[in-house]
């Protein structure tokens, strides 16, 4: 019996990854508190956070470092 595995590179291996997780979670547009209380948007980004809420700022247009806004305070200024 001959076992034929495949390896795949980094690139295939993050896009297979990042299908698996959207295959298994929801794509949520706007922020939302998750099943245990934590703000989160996308595919379960959560918003607490630091390194993640900084990218999020970043994809809508916020420069990052003049806005410090907490993962509560962004939650609400989106929502609302």
């Amino acid at each position: 019996m001959t076992i034929i595995y495949h390896t795949l590179n980094t690139a295939d291996y993050e896009q297979q990854r990042w299908m698996a997780i959207k295959q298994s979670e929801s794509a949520e547009a706007e922020p939302y508190y998750d099943s245990v209380g934590i703000p989160t948007i996308g595919v379960g980004f959560n918003l607490k956070n630091r390194e993640i809420r900084s990218a999020v700022l970043s994809a809508f247009g916020f420069e990052v470092e003049k806005n410090k806004l907490s993962a509560a305070a962004l939650l609400r200024v989106m929502i609302d």
